[in-house]
C-alpha cells in the first residue's frame, strides 16, 4: 500500500511540475526583443517567396531574419530584435532556371559554381539601401515596397 501511495505521489508531483512548465508558455524570456511582422512587395505585387534579414547598426548585436510567403513575414519575439535602426536585406531566388556565378571560393582550384539567379536588385540585399527604425509602435506593421 505504501508503494502505491508513493507512486501516486510521484506521478502527481510530476504532473504538477509539467503543468507549471506548460503554463509558463513556450515563449520564454524575450529580454526586450520585439516581434517583427509586415509585408514585402515587388513592383506593387506581394513578393511570392523569399527571405528577409534585419542587420543592426554597426557595433550592435542581434541580426535576425525570416521567410516571406505571399508577401508576408512574421518573426516571433524570441527571434526578434531590440528597438533600434536596422539595415534590411531581401532575397528571392529565381525559379525559371536562370543562374549566375557564385562568388569565387579562395584557392587556385576553386570551381565556379552556378546558383539560381537573384530576382531582387542588389540595392535591396547585398548593397542594401533599405533601412528601418523598429519600435514597440511599428514592429508588427513593417512595409517594404521594392522595385525592379
Amino acid at each position: 500500500m505504501l508503494d502505491c501511495l508513493t507512486s501516486r505521489g510521484l506521478v502527481g508531483g510530476m504532473a504538477l511540475a509539467l503543468a507549471a512548465i506548460l503554463s509558463t508558455g513556450c515563449g520564454g524570456d524575450t529580454s526586450g526583443r520585439l516581434p517583427l511582422a509586415g509585408q514585402v512587395t515587388l513592383d506593387g505585387q506581394p513578393l511570392d517567396r523569399g527571405t528577409i534579414e534585419f542587420h543592426p547598426e554597426a557595433g550592435a548585436a542581434g541580426m535576425t531574419g525570416g521567410v516571406i510567403t505571399d508577401g508576408r513575414f512574421e518573426i516571433p519575439a524570441e527571434q526578434g530584435v531590440m528597438p533600434g535602426t536596422y539595415t534590411v536585406r531581401v532575397y528571392s531566388a529565381a525559379t525559371d532556371g536562370t543562374t549566375e556565378a557564385a562568388p569565387a571560393a579562395p584557392g587556385p582550384e576553386a570551381a565556379q559554381e552556378q546558383l539560381a539567379a537573384e530576382r531582387i536588385p542588389s540595392r535591396y540585399n547585398v548593397d542594401s539601401e533599405l533601412e528601418t527604425t523598429i519600435s514597440d509602435a511599428n514592429s508588427e506593421q513593417l512595409e517594404f515596397a521594392l522595385e525592379s
